[in-house]
Protein backbone atom coordinates (compact mmCIF):
# COMPACT_ATOMS: atom_id res chain seq x y z
CA UNK A 1 0.00 0.00 0.00
CA UNK A 2 1.60 3.07 -0.94
CA UNK A 3 2.03 6.20 1.66
CA UNK A 4 -0.39 8.27 -0.83
CA UNK A 5 -3.12 5.57 -0.08
CA UNK A 6 -2.42 5.47 3.43
CA UNK A 7 -2.89 9.24 4.01
CA UNK A 8 -6.41 8.93 1.41
CA UNK A 9 -7.65 6.17 4.13
CA UNK A 10 -6.45 8.40 7.21
CA UNK A 11 -7.87 11.39 5.71
CA UNK A 12 -10.95 9.18 4.68
CA UNK A 13 -11.37 8.21 8.20
CA UNK A 14 -10.65 11.60 10.15
CA UNK A 15 -7.09 11.60 10.51
CA UNK A 16 -6.19 14.03 8.49
CA UNK A 17 -5.25 17.79 10.34
CA UNK A 18 -8.60 19.37 10.02
CA UNK A 19 -8.71 22.66 7.91
CA UNK A 20 -8.89 25.38 10.91
CA UNK A 21 -5.81 28.14 10.34
CA UNK A 22 -3.77 26.92 12.93
CA UNK A 23 -3.51 23.19 11.35
CA UNK A 24 -1.68 24.65 8.21
CA UNK A 25 1.69 23.57 6.91
CA UNK A 26 3.83 25.53 5.11
CA UNK A 27 6.07 23.46 3.30
CA UNK A 28 9.31 24.93 3.37
CA UNK A 29 12.82 24.12 1.20
CA UNK A 30 16.13 25.14 2.07
CA UNK A 31 18.88 24.27 0.07
CA UNK A 32 22.24 24.21 2.64
CA UNK A 33 24.19 22.92 -0.38
CA UNK A 34 26.69 25.10 -2.87
CA UNK A 35 24.46 24.39 -5.80
CA UNK A 36 21.17 26.40 -6.81
CA UNK A 37 17.77 23.44 -6.90
CA UNK A 38 14.93 23.59 -8.57
CA UNK A 39 11.93 21.85 -6.29
CA UNK A 40 9.14 19.94 -7.26
CA UNK A 41 5.80 18.82 -5.11
CA UNK A 42 3.10 16.88 -4.64
CA UNK A 43 0.30 17.61 -2.19
CA UNK A 44 -3.30 18.61 -1.45
CA UNK A 45 -3.51 22.17 -1.44
CA UNK A 46 -5.89 23.42 1.43
CA UNK A 47 -9.10 23.04 1.19
CA UNK A 48 -8.98 20.04 -1.99
CA UNK A 49 -10.46 16.97 -2.14
CA UNK A 50 -9.17 14.27 -0.47
CA UNK A 51 -8.18 12.23 -3.76
CA UNK A 52 -6.76 15.14 -5.64
CA UNK A 53 -3.47 15.69 -5.61
CA UNK A 54 -1.51 19.43 -6.78
CA UNK A 55 1.98 18.43 -8.76
CA UNK A 56 4.47 21.66 -8.89
CA UNK A 57 7.57 22.85 -10.40
CA UNK A 58 9.81 24.02 -10.63
CA UNK A 59 10.76 26.37 -7.68
CA UNK A 60 13.90 28.24 -7.74
CA UNK A 61 15.99 27.70 -4.10
CA UNK A 62 19.31 29.46 -3.81
CA UNK A 63 22.10 27.91 -2.69
CA UNK A 64 21.80 29.18 1.01
CA UNK A 65 18.28 29.99 1.08
CA UNK A 66 14.80 29.09 2.59
CA UNK A 67 11.57 28.87 0.44
CA UNK A 68 7.88 28.37 1.13
CA UNK A 69 6.92 26.52 -1.89
CA UNK A 70 3.49 25.85 -0.65
CA UNK A 71 0.53 25.58 2.36
CA UNK A 72 -1.49 22.50 3.15
CA UNK A 73 -3.66 20.40 5.90
CA UNK A 74 -2.97 17.42 4.78
CA UNK A 75 0.43 16.35 6.86
CA UNK A 76 1.04 13.56 3.85
CA UNK A 77 2.98 15.19 1.00
CA UNK A 78 6.04 14.54 -1.32
CA UNK A 79 8.88 16.26 -2.78
CA UNK A 80 11.86 16.15 -5.73
CA UNK A 81 14.71 18.49 -6.05
CA UNK A 82 17.37 19.02 -8.94
CA UNK A 83 20.83 21.00 -9.07
CA UNK A 84 19.74 23.72 -11.79
CA UNK A 85 21.13 22.57 -15.09
CA UNK A 86 22.47 18.94 -14.00
CA UNK A 87 19.25 16.88 -13.33
CA UNK A 88 21.91 13.82 -12.92
CA UNK A 89 21.98 14.92 -9.71
CA UNK A 90 19.26 15.40 -7.19
CA UNK A 91 17.48 14.95 -4.01
CA UNK A 92 15.03 11.72 -4.23
CA UNK A 93 13.09 9.00 -2.65
CA UNK A 94 11.18 6.09 -4.30
CA UNK A 95 7.89 7.54 -4.67
CA UNK A 96 7.09 8.05 -8.52
CA UNK A 97 5.33 11.24 -9.26
CA UNK A 98 5.35 12.92 -12.53
CA UNK A 99 6.87 15.96 -13.31
CA UNK A 100 7.68 18.37 -16.25
CA UNK A 101 10.77 19.58 -18.39
CA UNK A 102 11.63 22.13 -18.43
CA UNK A 103 8.63 23.56 -16.39
CA UNK A 104 7.25 25.42 -14.92
CA UNK A 105 4.42 23.13 -14.37
CA UNK A 106 1.49 22.57 -12.60
CA UNK A 107 -1.26 19.76 -12.74
CA UNK A 108 -3.52 17.69 -10.97
CA UNK A 109 -3.19 14.16 -10.45
CA UNK A 110 -5.28 10.97 -8.77
CA UNK A 111 -3.10 8.00 -7.01
CA UNK A 112 -2.57 5.15 -9.83
CA UNK A 113 -2.94 7.86 -12.78
CA UNK A 114 -0.07 7.07 -15.28
CA UNK A 115 2.43 10.12 -16.49
CA UNK A 116 1.32 11.75 -19.87
CA UNK A 117 3.70 11.43 -22.97
CA UNK A 118 5.19 14.77 -22.55
CA UNK A 119 5.84 14.03 -18.79
CA UNK A 120 8.66 12.00 -16.71
CA UNK A 121 9.04 10.10 -14.08
CA UNK A 122 10.87 11.65 -10.76
CA UNK A 123 11.00 9.45 -7.41
CA UNK A 124 9.46 11.86 -5.07
CA UNK A 125 10.61 11.65 -0.99
CA UNK A 126 7.25 10.83 0.82
CA UNK A 127 7.11 13.29 4.07
CA UNK A 128 4.95 13.12 7.12
CA UNK A 129 4.35 16.47 8.98
CA UNK A 130 3.73 15.52 12.69
CA UNK A 131 2.50 18.93 13.80
CA UNK A 132 1.41 21.65 11.91
CA UNK A 133 3.33 25.07 11.31
CA UNK A 134 6.11 24.58 9.04
CA UNK A 135 8.16 21.79 7.64
CA UNK A 136 11.06 22.48 6.42
CA UNK A 137 13.11 19.91 4.02
CA UNK A 138 16.76 20.49 4.37
CA UNK A 139 18.57 19.95 0.88
CA UNK A 140 22.23 19.03 2.04
CA UNK A 141 25.62 18.55 0.16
Amino acid sequence: MSLRTIALSAASLGLAMPAAAEALLDLEVCNRSSDDAFVAVSYQPVGSSDSDWRNEGWYSVRAGECQIIAETDNAYFYMYAEVDGDSSRYWGGDHSECVEHPGPFGFWTRDGEACESHQDVAEFVAMHADQPGRYTWNLDP
